[in-house]
């Protein structure tokens, strides 16, 4: 709809005598005109650009990501963390392993119990539990020879407060120790599972089949890619196909297999899977006794067993 000067500034028979502010009455009126123009053009071209996802603020001023200035601050900041990237990891390690290491603490558990109530009376709970047990506890032990990985651990305990996750770290210690010394590798019927099996098996321990165990990798690709019906004919499903040198949770060493055919239908799936865990390690960085556990399980022999 148009504008007329005349309806904003009155005509020139009513405006007689008064000329200078019937040109600046004229004169606000152009400018009020040109900006709301370009308000509508802004408005057009914004939602122009808005429907093939451009987001365009002020056409009068300079897109951020056109300014060579910005771009040299995008880069330069960008490399930092790059270059940080090292540092910031090592960083986040850092502050993941020492909460781990408080969590498991004595000091931790107990003082728990002086911000919440709940766990209080759990915690008494237990303590009455235990008073009551410990004379039948150390009357037994007169009389029991435990392995030498925990009789060792003696030495590196300076409290009777110690708690259990003190205890797992003195004896991972004392295990690296022998297996540097002594050559000792008894600890893989805990930390190898094919070892664990072979134990179950010689001892006579109710357990599922062991179909076959591999320490080859190619061996393990070739029998289950060319021989898995042979291989699997007659057993009952689903059959885990497991790592032998992996034993956490996290390190998801274990697949479900519940016929052949799931073999065939997602074979570059397990084949990616078994070249992966093959040279996969555990680390135990978050936890106190780290350096030591990981010193055991990279010792262990890779495999697989179904």
């Amino acid at each position: 709809m148009g504008i007329s000067l005349e309806s904003i500034c009155g005509s020139r028979e009513m405006t007689f005598g008064l000329k200078g502010q019937r040109v600046a009455c004229i004169d606000m009126a152009h400018a009020d005109i040109k900006r709301r123009h370009q308000g509508r053009a802004r408005r057009t071209f914004s939602a122009k650009s808005k429907t093939f996802g451009v987001q365009v603020g002020d056409t009068r001023g300079r897109s951020f990501f056109r300014s060579r200035r910005n771009i040299g601050l995008i880069l330069c900041v960008g490399l930092t963390l790059l270059g940080l990237g090292g540092f910031l990891e090592s960083g986040r390690r850092f502050f993941i392993r020492r909460i781990r290491i408080l969590g498991q603490s004595a000091i931790w558990t107990e003082g728990w119990t002086l911000i919440d109530s709940g766990s209080y009376k759990t915690w008494k709970r237990a303590q009455k539990y235990y008073n009551t047990q410990l004379p039948i506890i150390r009357a037994q032990a007169k009389n029991y020879s435990v392995n030498s990985y925990f009789a060792s651990v003696g030495p590196y305990i300076k409290t009777e407060k110690v708690g259990w996750y003190e205890i797992i770290g003195f004896r991972a210690k004392i295990m690296a120790s022998m297996l540097e010394e002594q050559h000792r590798d008894d600890f893989k019927v805990e930390k190898d599972k094919c070892v664990m099996m072979g134990f179950f098996q010689k001892n006579k321990f109710p357990m599922p089949k062991v179909l076959k165990v591999w320490r080859v990798k190619q061996d393990t690709i070739r029998d289950l890619k060319q021989d898995s019906h042979h291989l699997l004919e007659g057993t009952e499903y689903p059959v885990f196909l497991k790592c032998c040198h992996l034993t956490q949770g996290s390190s998801k060493s274990t697949i479900a297999i519940k016929s052949p055919a799931q073999i065939r239908r997602t074979w570059s799936t397990l084949l990616r899977w078994i070249n992966i865990k093959w040279d996969y390690r555990s680390d135990d960085w978050e936890r106190p006794w780290a350096k030591d556990m990981n010193k055991l399980t990279d010792s262990l022999l890779p495999g697989y067993v179904i």
